[in-house]
């Protein structure tokens, strides 16, 4: 009955790194996102922890700046500063990313904003999107 509401899914035990990267690579090829590496004397927790790690490894690209958008908080209220900066792929798909900054760099970016525009952003993400082919939970890494 158990096995009708809990799925199982596959597990190795990993001694070191050098195994801990093979099965990566083993369970990318089978069309997992990544691992969760686990200490196998930890308990689940419903908090952050270091016992459980998720471990999906990242793509980075470089793209073109095309614009940008100013920050709103929580409450919708706009700020001073910047939001997220507006990127184009060579296909000329458009795609935002707003992570990544610090608040210095997004006061500063906000108050010369022309200097973004034709620039190029290193970006780091997960996977390109399956439609428009754009980067899913992109990071900003650098401006160029």
């Amino acid at each position: 009955h158990l096995t009708s509401c809990v799925q199982f899914v596959p597990y190795d035990v990993c001694n070191n790194m050098e195994e801990v990267y093979a099965c990566l690579k083993l369970y990318l090829e089978l069309g997992y996102e990544g691992l969760v590496v686990k200490n196998p004397r930890s308990l689940y927790e419903t908090k952050r922890s270091t016992n459980w790690l998720k471990y999906k490894p990242m793509k980075s690209d470089i793209y073109s700046i095309i614009g940008y958008n100013q920050e709103v908080d929580k409450d919708g209220f706009v700020k001073n500063s910047l939001g997220s900066i507006i990127c184009s792929t060579q296909e000329g798909e458009e795609f935002s990313v707003g992570s990544g900054f610090t608040a210095l760099q997004r006061n500063s970016y906000w108050a010369d904003k022309k200097y973004l525009i034709g620039r190029s952003i290193k970006v780091k993400y997960q996977e390109l999107s399956k439609d428009r082919k754009v980067p899913r939970h992109p990071v900003v890494l650098e401006i160029i």
